[in-house]
């Protein structure tokens, strides 16, 4: 299938053009497993993580456990309200324009749509980190951390 999307140039149409706005139209497939799935694995789901110290992670809910890992998995419908940076979100997403966020030095790599339809796929998120890693260069080259101009509206990266 990602053969087919290459070759055709669906994988990467960028998300404000009229093939991209054609493909936005309905929601994404969500390939992976259920919660009940996962538990047989023995994954221990537990409410949002709030803090954690050395090995100890505190929880939403008061309680807290000893862990060795933990898998902070954002899903695949976008809702950034545990973000609590000031002017970071807009309606419980990041904004973002291509990555570039309104917060000094913030950028957000791997989220659907975030220039193209492969923006969120493996094999196609190199070409997003690449334009961030461009823009992030051309900033610090000019001696400046943000993203933005002085209106707040991103600046052009270098192609």
């Amino acid at each position: 299938m990602f053969c087919w999307q290459t070759h055709t140039g669906l994988i990467t149409a960028p998300a404000t053009s009229r093939r991209g706005r054609w493909m936005r139209r309905g929601e994404g497939t969500v390939i992976g497993h259920s919660h009940r799935s996962l538990a047989r694995h023995g994954v221990t789901f537990q409410p949002r993580l709030l803090q954690a110290h050395g090995h100890t992670a505190v929880f939403a809910d008061g309680q807290s456990t000893d862990v060795d890992a933990v898998v902070w998995a954002t899903g695949f419908r976008q809702d950034h309200t545990w973000v609590h940076i000031p002017d970071a979100l807009d309606d419980r997403r990041l904004r973002h324009d291509g990555g570039l966020t309104p917060v000094d030095g913030l950028y957000v790599l791997g989220l659907p749509w975030q220039r193209t339809a492969g923006s969120a796929l493996l094999g196609f998120v190199g070409h997003d980190a690449a334009h961030l890693a461009r823009h992030i260069r051309e900033q610090h080259r000019r001696g400046r951390d943000t993203g933005r101009t002085s209106s707040g509206e991103p600046e052009a990266a270098p192609s």
